[in-house]
């Protein structure tokens, strides 16, 4: 796998944050840097910080942080972790910072996609998941649509008698 592609400008606040963080988490020699200034940007690349990783869509702004600290979960080794794995959990399973992006939508979209990213949680409007929630029957309001219909009807007729 390559190394993914941060596009950034010294002038920008948000790129010198994140180039911050990367480097105290020595992630600096795990990318390619391009400084916009020196480098033709890709048409693409709409805003700065942009990461671009093989395989995703570009992120930029909090993604990046996203992903990175994501990227550090998986990488870090624990004994405890491996110890659990090897046993069967029918309980509710941990929650993932990374996956779950503390919210209850997406911090990004794409302008291109109106999909949802894939998450560990499931939207109401999925069809494709079989649930066994029974929901209540439509209720029939006939009797109600003819009253209201008979009540149009006669302020119709009092508009045209004047």
């Amino acid at each position: 796998m390559s190394k993914p592609v941060l596009f950034y400008s010294p002038n920008c606040k948000y790129c010198i944050n994140l180039w911050k963080d990367l480097k105290q988490q020595n992630l600096l020699d795990k990318i390619i840097k391009l400084n916009i200034n020196n480098t033709t940007v890709p048409k693409y690349i709409k805003s700065v910080p942009t990461l671009i990783v093989e395989g995703r869509e570009p992120l930029q702004g909090n993604a990046i942080n996203m992903y990175f600290n994501t990227f550090n979960i998986e990488k870090k080794p624990s004994v405890n972790n491996n110890f659990n794995n090897n046993q069967k959990n029918d309980n509710i399973q941990d929650y993932l910072p990374g996956e779950m992006s503390n919210s209850w939508s997406d911090n990004y979209s794409y302008i291109d996609n109106t999909n949802p990213i894939k998450h560990t949680y499931s939207f109401l409007g999925n069809k494709s998941i079989d649930s066994n929630i029974s929901l209540k029957p439509k209720v029939d309001n006939t009797n109600l649509n003819r009253k209201l219909e008979d009540y149009q009807k006669e302020r119709n007729m009092n508009i045209f008698k004047g």
